[in-house]
């Protein structure tokens, strides 16, 4: 896409002034609104959309002159102050060739929250047998006598079965997560945001590439947050930058990253224990956690919960439809 040259052009966000355009971006210098019988229509990202979808020519439409003016396109009548309001919400505009669409990932938040109340529960029996066959451990190497052959393989087989549960829960929970990351990490561009560090690739694969999906999802997770405030304008170009993300966030993934690294040392101890005490002791590792594993997930639900109603307020401030 060719960008027009430096110069004053209509604010996309409020058409009563100009806005100084440097060639690539936007800057902070604002200037009174010249009269004028018509304006051309913002420049560069914000130029009027290429024929197609919502915004194809229409018989009578009217299609404004000058360099910026797209090639039988049709454009809306003039607003106020001779400006050529974008169509969609106000003050909202990216050409059809960029545009991402909106989805809500309402539907997707729903089922995480779901999933991740199911993982938590598992966790919770996982922790209550962990610590169960501990026990066991402890009174037969006190008096063997004590504890049957039966009790021991009963232990284990309920280790075993939460354990094989608990996998299949994170592993759909996990998926349905990065599908509900995704797609807000995409709405966040589709309600205006610009210069985002990432590509929504990563917003996804971040998480499978080993070392960087120890920092990368953080980072995606807070340009999610900051670049969707619903009091923001409806353009956003580095503005949202400075946001503050909250505590929730950074407490969720601290127990998130801890959890993940104690599980993978208990999984590394789990194939090279030697005796019984041994056992005894990777059971306590292991129950505990699976309690931090809980309350990671709750606070996952909290965000998940907290940072969907964000971007659907956001998107109902610039009039999509829910």
């Amino acid at each position: 896409m060719t960008l027009p040259p430096s110069g004053w052009y209509p604010d996309p966000n409020e058409p009563t002034r100009q806005r100084y355009w440097n060639g690539e971006r936007w800057t902070d210098d604002f200037a009174p609104a010249a009269p004028a019988a018509f304006a051309p229509p913002p420049p560069g990202p914000f130029a009027p959309p290429q024929q197609s979808g919502d915004f194809a020519p229409q018989p009578g439409a009217f299609t404004p002159p000058g360099p910026f003016a797209p090639p039988q396109g049709y454009y809306p009548p003039l607003g106020p102050s001779g400006y050529y309001p974008p169509p969609g919400p106000p003050g909202y505009f990216i050409p059809a060739a960029i545009r991402i669409p909106y989805e809500s990932a309402r539907g997707l938040a729903q089922a995480t929250v779901v999933l991740l109340a199911i993982t938590a529960l598992l966790s919770i029996g996982s922790a209550f047998v962990s610590f169960d066959r501990a026990s066991l451990i402890s009174d037969f190497l006190s008096n063997p006598r004590s504890v049957s052959t039966s009790d021991i393989q009963s232990a284990d087989d309920r280790v075993r079965a939460f354990a094989l549960l608990g996998l299949a829960s994170y592993l759909a929970t996990g998926i349905v997560f990065v599908l509900w990351f995704q797609r807000c990490y995409k709405n966040s561009q589709a309600l205006g945001t610009s210069n985002l560090r990432f590509s929504s690739g990563w917003a996804a694969g971040a998480w499978f590439v080993p070392f960087l999906n120890l920092v990368r999802p953080k980072q995606i997770a807070d340009d999610i947050w900051k670049s969707t405030d619903p009091d923001a304008p409806a353009l956003q170009t580095s503005s949202w930058m400075g946001a503050q993300v909250p505590p929730l966030l950074h407490l969720w993934w601290a127990l998130f990253v801890g959890a993940s690294i104690v599980s993978r040392v208990v999984a590394s101890m789990a194939s090279s224990y030697d005796t019984l005490s041994e056992l005894r002791t990777l059971d306590r590792v292991s129950a505990a956690t699976d309690i931090v594993a809980v309350v990671a997930a709750i606070l996952a639900a909290l965000v998940v919960k907290s940072m969907t109603t964000r971007i659907e307020q956001r998107a109902k401030n610039l009039g999509f439809a829910a």
